[in-house]
């Protein structure tokens, strides 16, 4: 379900959404599912989330290169933040973790492998890491907080959960 990748960058929107929702399934998606890494400037969008608590989550917090900031370097579309996702996923060839849909767009274009957040609940799910119960909850909550996903997404996400054996 997940793309062949050692990790994957993760962006400010997911962060904030599972921040809302269960903080505690970024512990388990990063410890037991996919390493996840989070540039410092993302986490600098994250009200909720500091550098010490973001790694107590087992997130792993990126130093970046300044460029990767660089106006030049801006993505079409995109903030310098997402952006900068974009090139460390680049980089380092990993996968982008994200809801954006321009960063998709441009993840897309260059092959970089793109996973939505509705999406690591699943694999949670998959590993036996997560129950299907707390991943239902989880899903409903983020899709009714954040207006930027549509209800049908919901219905795909319940049916993908029913889905999984176990």
């Amino acid at each position: 379900m997940l793309p062949e990748v050692d990790a994957l960058v993760c962006d400010a929107n997911i962060l904030i959404d599972f921040c809302d929702e269960d903080r505690e399934l970024l512990s388990v998606i990063s410890r037991e599912v996919i390493a996840l890494h989070v540039p410092v400037p993302i986490l600098s969008e994250v009200d909720q989330l500091d550098i010490e608590t973001a790694e107590n989550l087992g997130i792993v917090i990126e130093d970046i290169p300044l460029e990767y900031l660089d106006e030049e370097r801006r993505l079409s579309g995109c903030s310098k933040q997402d952006s900068a996702c974009y090139h460390l996923a680049n980089e380092k060839g990993w996968g982008c973790a994200t809801n954006e849909k321009q960063l998709k767009k441009h993840c897309d274009k260059h092959r970089i492998p793109v996973v939505r957040g509705l999406r690591l609940i699943l694999a949670a799910v998959e590993k036996g890491a997560v129950a299907r119960k707390r991943a239902e909850q989880a899903g409903k909550g983020i899709i009714a907080a954040n207006g930027w996903i549509k209800p049908e997404v919901l219905q795909a996400f319940i049916e993908e959960l029913e889905g999984i054996s176990g």
